[in-house]
């Protein structure tokens, strides 16, 4: 324990007693692994695995895929706004925790691990698919509504707090590397074999083990405030109405909302791209993958100290374009080589985005927290999660296009041209999507680094700065 109080001192700690000062940033940011490990299984494989290798139609899958969004979107609100009004001696995040992360376990093993007669049924298939992503999906949104609101709450300082969010980042780039880079080779040529799904819900069963385990030693080491008890506890429709009334929803959700349409994407075709645009195989899809999140730890190191020198706002302004442009030199590759180097440089705007997405996020909580005088930063993350999560509405949409435009319908039924196909996925509908993240991103006036303020809270909000006057958003 004293390694890790190491590894989180800062020289703006809190003081003494207080629960940030006895919660490790090495810790909490380490949960991030076993939150990630899964659902990015799930992300990066669920498409080749149901489309390409189970031979679900791809309409069925974009139909059940945008109906998942909405659930997902709405189960949102509702675990957010339970966490924030819980009081247990486990304290509020805890329970949700521990909960999620063995439900989590179950049902990923369940989505990957599709029994013989079920998968030899159309029918059956689509109701199991169906079933287990959308019960896997609300177990994240369990995980993720708690395990967000951690951050602002426990860290209230914005270099300490990008020092737990850089952990959290690099934790999730090193889960990224198995969960991505790591799978196609795993699972079609050491736990499987290439044409089948068995390897993959071997590997579903390794994963879900270790992501318990990861996460509940997390939950067990964090330390919430009991000060925050003493809060009142939000009222639902009042604060959705008042997180509804606030400008930064709207604006920093829907930049927010177009980023992670952007890499959903990303992460479901890049196994297809790399079979159909690319013609390489298991190998070079871990190959191109594996560069891609290399690249982004090391380049992570890089934005966090543009972060501390120009401030999370700017930075993150920044990094949206970046990003974008990223995604051009995709849609010219031809094989492996030219994927790489277009991966490359989607990994500098990616990595840029990691390091600064969640500590703009965490500003506007903490002004919330300060203008109302009550964390509710469960309901207020869930309630970006609902704009987030209808990504699911954007995927489908594109999936379904490439059926209507390219004739893919699946790996038995690939239309004349998939290449095409998966090269208009992958490159220039994320493109497209930052491009309007970046635009939006112009006209936000952020609330001012926690450390500017006086409030416990954090950066006390009011109304948006006259036109002309300069708001403090560094």
């Amino acid at each position: 324990m004293d390694a890790e109080r190491a590894a989180g001192a800062s020289s703006d700690a809190p003081t003494e007693g207080t629960a940030q000062e006895r919660t490790s940033p090495l810790r909490y940011g380490a949960g991030m692994f076993g939150t990630s490990l899964p659902i990015n299984l799930v992300k990066g494989s669920m498409l080749y695995v149901y489309v390409e290798l189970l031979g679900l139609d791809a309409v069925v899958y974009a139909t059940v895929y945008a109906v998942y969004g909405v659930l997902d979107a709405l189960d949102n609100p509702v675990f957010g706004y339970l966490s924030d009004r819980t009081r247990s001696r486990w304290g509020r995040r805890r329970p949700y925790l521990v909960t999620g992360a063995l439900v989590l376990a179950c049902t990923t093993v369940a989505l990957f691990s599709v029994p013989g007669p079920v998968a030899d049924s159309a029918v059956g298939l689509a109701v199991w698919f169906a079933v287990f992503a959308i019960t896997t999906e609300m177990a994240d949104s369990l995980i993720n509504a708690s395990y967000g609101a951690l951050l602002p709450e426990l860290f209230s300082h914005e270099r300490r707090r990008a020092t737990a969010n850089a952990v959290r980042q690099g934790a999730q780039l090193i889960a990224l590397v198995i969960a991505l880079a790591l799978t196609p080779v795993l699972a079609r040529n050491v736990l499987g074999t290439e044409g089948s799904a068995v390897g993959y819900g071997r590997l579903a069963v390794i994963f879900g083990v270790v992501s318990a385990v990861v996460i509940l030693w997390m939950a067990f080491g964090v330390r919430e405030d009991p000060a925050l008890d003493a809060e009142p506890r939000p009222v639902f429709f009042r604060s959705v109405g008042q997180i509804l009334s606030t400008s930064h929803f709207w604006t920093v959700g829907l930049v927010n909302a177009c980023y992670g349409a952007a890499m959903a994407l990303v992460l479901g075709g890049l196994q297809l791209y790399v079979d159909h645009t690319l013609g390489g195989s298991a190998l070079d899809a871990s190959i191109l993958q594996l560069v891609v999140i290399v690249v982004s730890i090391g380049m992570l190191s890089v934005w966090a100290a543009v972060v501390r020198r120009k401030g999370a706002a700017w930075t993150w302004r920044l990094a949206l374009p970046v990003a974008a442009v990223g995604f051009v030199p995709m849609y010219f590759a031809t094989d492996l080589l030219t994927g790489i180097l277009g991966g490359l440089s989607v990994a500098v705007g990616y990595s840029g985005l990691l390091a600064t997405n969640d500590v703009v996020v965490a500003r506007v909580l903490d002004a919330d927290a300060a203008r109302h005088g009550t964390h509710r930063s469960g309901l207020f993350l869930a309630a970006f999660g609902v704009l987030g999560r209808l990504n699911g509405l954007v995927t489908a949409g594109a999936l379904a296009s490439l059926a209507v435009w390219f004739g893919y319908r699946s790996g038995s039924d690939p239309g004349p041209d998939p290449g095409q196909a998966f090269r208009v996925y992958l490159s220039l509908y994320p493109f497209a999507l930052l491009v309007i993240g970046t635009t939006v991103s112009r006209f936000i006036r952020l609330p001012p680094a926690p450390q500017d303020a006086g409030s416990p809270y954090g950066p006390v909000a009011g109304p948006d700065p006259a036109p002309g006057s300069v708001p403090v958003t560094r």
